[in-house]
């Protein structure tokens, strides 16, 4: 059986229902295991990139991305929006990222507004998705930005594994005929992390357990030793 996969090309409300359906559709196959959106977009409306964040974050399964062609300003953080670990972008693949912009006119006030929220935007849902997925701390991203005063970041696809962003560089026809593969691989790799992770704290606390008794051994040795004294 096939591996249903939603596409994703551009921001805009239009689309709203059409990619939540998509996503929903793959969400409620019971004989698919993960996820699978696949990103090739020059990027659009923010807050319908907040849509698509929202369906992935509350999703029931790993989410796969496939970042492919370009993936900018929204397309780049939808990209890195996917399970870490599953993340997959193409060698020749380039990722943007920038600070959220918009047209405003008006009153002052309204414009001063409307900028304190295209900040907030910016911070909260661009740099804070990046931030969050590559295990960062926050204020990382904006830092890269601020770096080279506030222009656009490019990454390139070894640039974008280096910064945490994406994880496997495969092509999108490659990835696309290897999915469960690259799960299978995905869940043995996690599997065996947290086999290690167990061993690693049975270790310390057997080392605990050796350390207080040896503790206690010596508090009982100082002890008979003051009495004698005393």
């Amino acid at each position: 059986m096939g591996i249903n996969y939603l596409t994703v090309n551009m921001f805009h409300p239009g689309l709203n229902d059409l990619y939540t359906q998509s996503f929903l559709q793959m969400e409620c196959n019971p004989d698919q295991r993960f996820n699978v959106v696949v990103v090739d977009s020059p990027g659009g409306y923010v807050w319908n990139l907040s849509v698509l964040l929202d369906l992935i974050q509350d999703s029931c399964k790993p989410t796969i991305t496939i970042a492919s062609g370009i993936v900018a300003s929204c397309g780049a953080c939808l990209a890195t929006a996917g399970t870490p670990g599953l993340r997959i972008i193409g060698a020749n693949t380039k990722m943007l990222i920038h600070e959220a912009s918009g047209s405003v006119y008006g009153k002052t006030s309204d414009i001063v507004a409307e900028a304190k929220e295209i900040q907030n935007t910016t911070d909260e849902i661009v740099y804070g998705t990046f931030d969050r997925n590559s295990c960062r701390p926050k204020g990382y991203t904006q830092s890269l930005i601020k770096e080279i005063n506030n222009a656009d970041l490019w990454l390139s696809a070894d640039e974008a594994i280096e910064h945490r962003f994406s994880d496997i560089k495969m092509s999108r026809g490659k990835a696309l005929l290897s999915l469960n593969d690259i799960y299978d691989d995905f869940l043995e790799r996690k599997t065996r992390y947290f086999m290690i992770s167990c061993l690693w704290q049975i270790f310390l606390s057997y080392c605990f357990y050796i350390f207080t008794i040896h503790l206690n051994q010596y508090l009982i040795y100082i002890i008979i030793i003051k009495n004698r004294i005393c």
